[in-house]
């Protein structure tokens, strides 16, 4: 009994242990069980592997009803960019679904549970790829920021689902996406919307190449600031004040080059987690962005200024999406944008957002600052080729894959460069023979 025990003792994501066989010991088993009876033990103090399977069975069939809607057949013969693609269209579906993200994570976990004591039985090994599935939508859907500072932490609740995007990170950051309901209610979006998003790519207020952006939330204890600007060449500088990245009044400074390598100076993270860095920046400037959109089709080159525009949304979330993280704000939702002349080619704006935070929590976020070099012409001379960046901390970017469970998790992230470079143009001859 002490044996048996000791195998199905639980620990953490270890559910029970599995008795292969009782050869020699079954009749003794049996009269040590009846002692455990017979003395007032309550409960059962083993499942057979059948009672394993029969769980897992259920909660597979209760997790296919949940997707019964989404056709995530092509996962399993994708190659791994479809792989990443189809994990976040799941993701998507599973936070329409009124409580989707608890009801499924809590599945997929009961789910795993019994998988786990039903290898390697016929049953268990039909269904080993679904629950690779599963567990890797569920890791999205689970996934946190990685600091532990409070503050981070505290901005992380509003990036409520982390994901991933496979377009242009260059694009990504720059770009604006809105989600909605397959219904049709009165709302801002009606005449903008084209197969389900509104994309504003095209927009003029994308071409912006410099943009300051302060914001502050006294409600979840957000306070951070970013200085973007984007060169000719498309690589792309931040500099950021941000309790959770950077100490004391120093800024921190990150450099994107060739969309493929990032250099970071004066922060803090561990070493895969350096896209961090990037994602807050992207979130917030692409939320900015959504709300200019919205307010003013125009353009900073054509709407007259002073500008003022309350806007609101009652059913409707809003979503910024990079590869590696997103942003969800669910409705009901209201901003009020406030937009004037600072300078010769620069415009000044102030926005006050109020969303609702997952849970139900009523929330308000100020977003100011300027944006400038919003032409089509890029006024930004690239960073020259001898740069030093020999105190940078240099980082590949791009997918990867790790395992987790019984499958692998597919992320987008960053790993150290392994040999050092003194200048940009090192690690640009670096990035072309890399990628050739």
């Amino acid at each position: 009994m002490q044996a048996i025990a000791r195998v199905n003792r639980v620990y953490l994501d270890k559910p029970g242990g599995l008795i292969v066989d009782y050869i020699g010991i079954a009749s003794d088993f049996k009269k040590a069980l009846s002692f455990y009876a017979a003395s007032g033990g309550k409960g059962k103090p083993t499942e057979t592997q059948e009672d394993a399977i029969n769980l897992m069975l259920s909660k597979l069939e209760i997790i296919e009803q949940m997707l019964e809607k989404l056709p995530y057949g092509d996962y399993f013969s994708a190659e791994m960019n479809e792989k990443l693609s189809i994990i976040l269209q799941t993701e998507e579906y599973i936070l329409s679904i009124d409580n989707g993200k608890d009801r499924f994570v809590n599945e997929v976990t009961t789910l795993s549970q019994a998988f786990s004591l039903s290898v390697p039985l016929d049953e268990a090994m039909a269904i080993k790829e679904k629950v690779s599935f599963f567990q890797a939508v569920k890791a999205r859907l689970q996934k946190k920021p990685r600091s532990q500072n409070k503050s981070y932490a505290s901005r992380g609740q509003i990036m409520t689902n982390l994901k991933i995007f496979l377009t242009s990170f260059l694009l990504a950051i720059f770009s604006v996406s809105i989600s909605f309901a397959t219904d049709n209610p009165t709302s801002i979006f009606e005449s903008r919307v084209h197969e389900g998003h509104l994309c504003a790519r095209g927009s003029a207020w994308i071409n912006t190449k410099n943009l300051v952006l302060e914001v502050s939330s006294k409600d979840i204890g957000v306070s951070a600031s970013y200085d973007t600007k984007i060169y000719e060449n498309h690589d792309m500088k931040i500099i950021l004040k941000d309790s959770s990245l950077t100490k004391g009044d120093s800024p921190g400074e990150a450099i994107l080059v060739g969309g493929r390598a990032l250099l970071i100076k004066n922060i803090e993270i561990e070493e895969n987690y350096a896209i961090d860095v990037l994602d807050g920046a992207a979130l917030f400037q692409q939320l900015a962005f959504t709300i200019l959109e919205l307010s003013s089709e125009n353009g900073p080159v054509n709407t007259s200024l002073p500008f003022h525009k309350e806007i609101s949304e009652p059913k409707y979330p809003v979503k910024a999406t990079t590869q590696s993280a997103s942003a969800y704000f669910h409705p009901p939702w209201n901003s009020v944008v406030d937009l004037k002349q600072k300078d010769d080619g620069v415009i000044s704006f102030n926005i006050n957002f109020n969303f609702v935070l997952e849970g139900g929590k009523e929330t308000s976020m100020q977003m100011e600052g300027y944006l400038s070099n919003f032409s089509e012409t890029n006024n930004n001379q690239n960073i020259p080729d001898n740069f030093n960046i020999s105190e940078w901390n240099q980082y590949n970017i791009g997918p990867y894959t790790k395992k987790m469970g019984t499958g692998s998790i597919y992320d987008f992230g960053t790993t150290f460069i392994e040999s050092r470079y003194a200048t940009l143009e090192e690690l640009r001859k670096y990035i072309k023979e890399k990628y050739k």
